[in-house]
């Protein structure tokens, strides 16, 4: 949600919640931390994971 309201690629998102207490706090972070919170290539494996999935609801959902 973060990456598409802001417009950023992978690396700046990942950069953009090491800095920023905002996007931190909405990832429910407990507390500021000023480090890269995961690599950039995280977010890729994540969407292909999550594709699958929403692909098997959406079959499920309409059959």
């Amino acid at each position: 949600m973060i990456k598409q309201r802001a417009h950023l690629s992978d690396a700046k998102l990942v950069e953009a919640i090491r800095d920023t207490v905002a996007f931190q706090y909405f990832m429910v972070r407990t507390r500021y931390e000023d480090k890269i919170p995961f690599n950039a290539s995280t977010l890729t494996y994540f969407r292909r994971r999550a594709s699958k999935i929403s692909e098997l609801i959406r079959n499920i959902i309409t059959d």
